[in-house]
């Protein structure tokens, strides 16, 4: 599948025309904007995203949020399982970043690192 490239959440233009993404590259964008999107922020699909709840409660309950991170990974089509993940949580500046790898439908793996989460 092909997908329109994103760098830092804007449209890639080269030479006047879009750039696109596709195979794993369009898959971990893809996945990435899944997971840096709170759940029912995109008003046309608002199943999609990240449940932030367990990011906000106190005292943090890592097997939740490790829950939450999985739901999204593997909801997508093309991923089967998480094999590792993760979480890297700096509580004094309030951010996470997590990195996993997860197994495709194919066999084949993709890995993802330091995708950040913050706090806010």
């Amino acid at each position: 599948m092909k997908n329109l490239l994103l760098v830092d959440g804007d449209l890639l233009l080269t030479k006047g025309d879009v750039a696109l993404v596709e195979g794993d590259a369009e898959l971990a964008q893809t996945l990435r904007t899944e997971l840096e999107t709170a759940q029912g922020e995109w008003f046309l699909d608002i199943d999609m995203g990240l449940d932030r709840e367990p990011f906000e409660s106190k005292p943090t309950n890592e097997e939740a949020i490790r829950t939450a991170l999985t739901a999204v990974v593997t909801s997508h089509p093309q991923i089967e399982s998480i094999e590792s993940l993760e979480l890297i949580l700096d509580k004094s500046i309030r951010t996470l970043a997590v990195s996993f790898t997860a197994r495709k439908v194919d066999g084949e793996t993709i890995m993802m690192q330091e995708v950040g989460l913050n706090g806010g």
